[in-house]
């Protein structure tokens, strides 16, 4: 049996299932289940971030709320309750309301990529793990641990009370929870994106060489299969909308208001009321606070460039029909089988064409390059306001 490229992604998987933000995989039988013992423990977790998450506001209310301007305390409690809200909907989207539309997802991806190996007469991926994705987890670890040990070494400098303590490690683990989050987002994109790279080059291929393809290779499927090919790949976008839309839209979110938190405070270094916090670690938390909006930024535009690459991929089938069509004389096309895979081509061409093929957050926005700019246009707009008032 051919190794699928989606097995590369376990060692993403067991992070999540860790997390729980996603149910144990088995990649004998390429699916998810969720046992006795999975939900128990993801029981507890949610537990763990709600009443976390009520302790931690109530922290940061005695604490925070007294030390900070008006404008940061109301980005912080939005940042806050953004990541918290994303940690639950998440949780409860993957494992209980969209579980079974999960599951369809991803065996959609699962019985795709097998048929494009039988297409191909290929073996499939044989590597043994994804050197990718380990560099991603690492990388990923590499770049936020030294934000977190910073961010607690110079909250515990500047507050005694050991519960705020708590507060810090909280955020920090909401945190490190949308980072996974996005990273497993993303990589779900990029394998569609493989997919329809894949399935373009395999229908040019089927078309060119339909004369000749006893020839060269033996191929389970034609024209037409590779058609339905491209509307299950198609179909999986709307289930990863369904999925993941709202999660996203959290994300967006928090993302904005901690890019906010972090510029604001730099703003505001001079007022009266942070003055506990910049009178002796006024130069290090700038530097934090930059890390963080650096940060945050990285992740908007690694989620929007995967999430655009990937769609525009989905529409270039489109445009590989056009082109293949060209390949299609009219003399030809007068044949029986010509013609109709004439029409087949155009059938799909215009079936993608109009299609609006976009991951969206929840159907607010779509989830792409405008996204990032929309974002950025945001936080223009309230920095100049703010420095007016200010």
């Amino acid at each position: 049996m051919p190794r699928l490229q989606v097995n590369l992604l376990k060692p993403l998987f067991k992070l999540c299932t860790f997390l729980a933000i996603m149910p144990p995989y088995n990649d004998k039988n390429h699916t998810f289940f969720q046992n006795k013992f999975y939900k128990i423990y993801r029981i507890i977790i949610l537990i763990y971030w709600i009443l976390g998450s009520i302790g931690g506001l109530v922290e940061e209310y005695l604490f925070l709320f007294e030390t900070l301007p008006g404008t940061m305390q109301t980005m912080n409690l939005i940042a806050y309750l953004s990541f918290t809200l994303q940690i639950i909907v998440l949780t409860i989207s993957m494992n209980i309301i969209s579980f079974e539309e999960f599951k369809i997802f991803y065996n959609d991806l699962v019985k795709v990529e097998m048929k494009l190996i039988y297409f191909n007469n290929s073996k499939g991926n044989n590597t043994k793990t994804s050197l990718r994705i380990w560099i991603e987890l690492i990388l990923t670890h590499l770049t936020f641990m030294p934000i977190v040990v910073l961010d607690y070494y110079l909250w515990i400098k500047v507050s005694k009370n050991e519960k705020f303590h708590f507060y810090i490690i909280h955020q920090n683990l909401q945190k490190y929870h949308t980072n996974v989050s996005v990273l497993l987002m993303c990589n779900l994109m990029l394998y569609m994106k493989k997919l329809f790279i894949s399935a373009n080059k395999s229908l040019e291929f089927s078309i060119k060489n339909r004369n000749r393809t006893k020839i060269f290779t033996v191929i389970t499927y034609g024209p037409k299969d590779l058609i339905k090919i491209f509307l299950i790949l198609n179909k999986t976008i709307e289930y990863f909308n369904r999925i993941f839309g709202w999660t996203i839209l959290c994300i967006n979110f928090s993302i904005l208001a901690n890019i906010l938190l972090s510029l604001n405070f730099m703003i505001q270094f001079n007022n009266e009321k942070a003055k506990l916090l910049t009178s002796t670690y006024g130069f290090e938390f700038i530097v934090l606070m930059t890390s963080w909006a650096a940060a945050s930024l990285i992740i908007g535009i690694f989620l929007t460039s995967v999430a655009n690459s990937t769609v525009k991929e989905a529409k270039n089938t489109a445009n590989v029909c056009y082109k293949l069509l060209t390949t299609i004389s009219v003399q030809t096309s007068q044949k029986l089988d010509e013609k109709e895979l004439r029409n087949d081509l155009l059938l799909l061409a215009e079936q993608i064409a109009m299609r609006s093929s976009h991951f969206t957050a929840a159907g607010f926005f779509n989830v792409d390059y405008t996204m990032l700019f929309t974002m950025l246009s945001t936080v223009t707009s309230y920095l100049v306001v703010l420095i007016q008032f200010s």
